[in-house]
């Protein structure tokens, strides 16, 4: 993996992010959405299994900035064509495959444009599209990240970014706490699901690779490490277990500000975690990493899959709830490996080929 041995253990955290995702989506479906009375504690981390989407959001801020801060800090140039052709080339052939079956299986071709150019969501699509809003989002912040380069570039001064830094956190501030006004429900939640709405964990990232890139981010022996790791998901489990007992499993959109709660537990758990360099479970972390290196068909195929199991229980004569979820769990994998290794890992080669000087991971 390029980027050098510590960023492994980002791939750790891509594959828990998938895993909350996949196991909160999976269990609310088979049991309902209503934690029950007396759940054990980590269980807040299955019902406020979303915050895996912010925790993917703050890996994208951290993965995909790092070459524009590099190019900041040499003043060296960016390619943007290169960078449009490595995004694209990351997100587009499996979306649009997955979107052009959706389509087909739901009969909503009517919405071709949306899906070409990442406006489909809800149930635009069918089940398909009720997870393509954070791809919307992440779309815009590969839109965002070039512009705030080239702002830099050509207004220069050591105090830019600091300065970008505090004017987008007092924007979201402005706006999650209600100072910009919205004039419908329908636009108040687009906007919360929007770059706007997420940005505190896509900045958070960025902060987290000036950091990294500054050299900033010490080496922590495993004594100091693993406390405060554990300190980390204390934190984040408590945070997230507020978050549900006060606004319920819809907190995201219920309660804005929770996007800062969430991503300041997570940043923290990214800092010791790089400041480690080590695996997060050891040699249980290859399982980990390989969620993460399928992670993109995992999010786009688990819904649908999920679904469709749904749909045909009573045919398939599926009694046992538990029988349920853990087909749903592993046919989401099996054909999320299927899809990795016959449409990602190809255009991730050719991404890796194009790319002259990889300096970010081959999953990103």
């Amino acid at each position: 993996m390029s980027g050098g041995p510590r960023l492994r253990v980002l791939d750790d955290l891509r594959g828990i992010a998938i895993l909350l995702v996949l196991v909160m989506h999976a269990v609310t479906a088979v049991f309902g959405t209503s934690r029950p009375a007396g759940a054990p504690f980590w269980s807040a981390f299955v019902y406020a299994g979303g915050s895996g989407v912010t925790l993917f959001f703050m890996l994208s801020g951290i993965l995909v900035s790092r070459p524009f801060l590099r190019a900041a800090r040499d003043g060296a140039s960016i390619n943007l064509l290169d960078y449009g052709v490595q995004r694209a080339l990351r997100i587009l052939p499996l979306y649009y495959l997955v979107g052009m079956l959706g389509m087909l299986w739901t009969g909503t071709l009517e919405q071709a444009f949306n899906v070409l150019t990442f406006r489909a969501n809800n149930l635009d699509v069918g089940e398909y599209s009720t997870v393509w809003w954070s791809l919307q989002t992440e779309v815009q912040f590969y839109l965002i990240l070039p512009l705030a380069f080239l702002v830099y570039r050509a207004i220069g001064g050591r105090w830019l970014f600091p300065l970008l830094m505090i004017v987008s956190f007092a924007v979201v501030l402005a706006f999650i706490f209600g100072r910009i006004s919205m004039s419908s429900a329908e636009r108040a939640v687009n906007l919360t699901m929007s770059f706007l709405g997420r940005s505190p964990a896509f900045i958070a990232g960025v902060l987290i690779a000036y950091l990294y890139e500054r050299g900033s981010v010490p080496n922590l022996p495993a004594p100091v490490a693993w406390p405060l790791l554990i300190g980390g998901v204390v934190l984040l489990q408590m945070v997230l277990q507020h978050l549900l007992d006060t606004w319920g499993p819809l907190f995201a959109l219920r309660y804005p500000p929770a996007i800062l709660l969430e991503a300041v537990a997570w940043s923290f758990i990214a800092l010791v975690a790089l400041a480690s360099g080590r695996p997060l479970i050891g040699r249980a972390s290859g399982f980990l990493r390989y969620l993460g290196r399928i992670s993109f068909s995992l999010y786009l195929l688990h819904i649908p899959i999920q679904y469709v199991l749904l749909s045909e229980r009573s045919r398939l004569d599926l009694k046992n709830d538990h029988a349920v979820l853990v087909l749903i769990l592993l046919c989401s994998v099996l054909a999320s490996h299927v899809t990795y290794w016959m449409i990602e890992r190809p255009m991730l080669r050719l991404k890796n080929r194009l790319r002259p000087n990889p300096i970010v991971p081959e999953i990103v």
